[in-house]
């Protein structure tokens, strides 16, 4: 998992393409490696980075569009079995991440469908459109520049962490940041 955070850091800080990053960690970490056996290890590793991955007011902000009766959905390019359990934690029915598929063996072989920013603007129309929510009325938050489409798309962006070119943009164009 380190080696996935030393490649995830340089994304963030040098602009690493997503793809890069993806195929990397996935090269490094599940290729050929059974999947049950490293989906039975999620919950654990989500447990230990809990605190210092969810920031508190991230998480009632969370709990109240929850409370107050608002679709809550997770949309990540991480690996869909790791958004799941972060979704559980959560308490959140809906979510999409990135797809690795499996081999006759039950073994993961490749990245099968890779959510982007693009992605996640389509998937949040569609959302929207489904539900007869008006998109002025939906908000998305994210920490990465490849995620514009989707932020630009929703009627209103938070930027949460964000690395250096989502700051600047959010900046100009007088956005939320959350740290």
């Amino acid at each position: 998992m380190l080696f996935c955070f030393k490649i995830a850091w340089q994304h963030r800080l040098f602009q690493t393409p997503l793809i890069d990053l993806h195929h990397k960690c996935f090269k490094v970490l599940f290729n050929g490696k059974e999947a049950q056996q490293i989906v039975e290890c999620v919950d654990e590793f989500v447990d230990s980075v809990w605190t210092s991955f969810i920031k508190e007011n991230i998480h009632h902000r969370w709990l109240q569009a929850k409370k107050n009766g608002h679709l809550c959905v997770i949309l990540s390019s991480s690996p869909n079995f790791i958004v799941e359990a972060f979704a559980k934690k959560f308490a959140c029915e809906h979510f999409y991440a990135t797809e690795y598929a499996v081999d006759s063996h039950n073994r993961f072989c490749n990245i099968s469908g890779l959510i982007t920013g693009k992605n996640k603007a389509l998937i949040l129309e569609q959302l929207a459109n489904t539900n007869g929510v008006p998109l002025k009325n939906t908000i998305a938050y994210s920490d990465s520049f490849d995620d514009i489409p989707f932020l630009n798309k929703a009627g209103k962006a938070v930027a949460v962490n964000p690395d250096k070119k989502l700051l600047a943009y959010s900046l100009n164009n007088h956005w939320e940041i959350l740290s």
